[in-house]
């Protein structure tokens, strides 16, 4: 599920039924994304299945999402995302810590608490971030006739090489 985009520029889903919860945590992120001068984009998702349906088209670097949703659930979609294969930093936001342990399950990367503090929010992007780093630095460059492909190393059993040629 690799696809082009602008080098540098983190893709974030936020998935919540509730309107004024996605705002929020736009508001609060976009102000701290913005004041360290990291390039993003948004996307808004009402709903899991919403969600699993974008993530069939594009790759989201960082996915925050309600547990406590109408139809399929924060939990169910974090199963499904993961079954597509998709390997984005997950962060549940939920106002019920009861959840915590089935986290494991889909690696999700943290928890927030319902009511947002903004700290905890500012933390958090910032650790989720880094990782993003991380995981950016685990690609091979692949040189192609028009440019270079970008292949996750994660994805690669082997390397063969013959007269020059990988």
């Amino acid at each position: 599920m690799t696809e082009e985009r602008g080098e540098d520029v983190i893709q974030i889903a936020v998935c919540d039924d509730e309107k004024g919860q996605r705002s929020v945590l736009r508001e609060i992120l976009t102000l701290h994304l913005q004041l360290k001068a990291e390039a993003h984009e948004f996307y808004e998702f009402a709903s899991g299945e919403e969600l699993c349906t974008a993530c069939l088209r594009n790759s989201f670097d960082l996915i925050f999402l309600d547990i406590e949703m109408s139809g399929m659930n924060g939990m169910e979609t974090a199963r499904q995302l993961r079954q597509l294969g998709v390997q984005s930093v997950l962060v549940f936001v939920t106002a019920y810590p009861d959840f915590v342990f089935q986290g494991y399950e889909v690696h999700a990367f943290h928890y927030i608490l319902k009511p947002y503090k903004e700290k905890k929010i500012r933390e958090v992007a910032d650790a989720a971030l880094r990782e993003i780093a991380g995981r950016e630095a685990e690609y091979y460059l692949i040189p192609t006739g028009s440019g270079s492909y970008r292949q996750n190393l994660r994805e690669v059993c082997y390397f063969y090489s013959d007269r020059r040629r990988i």
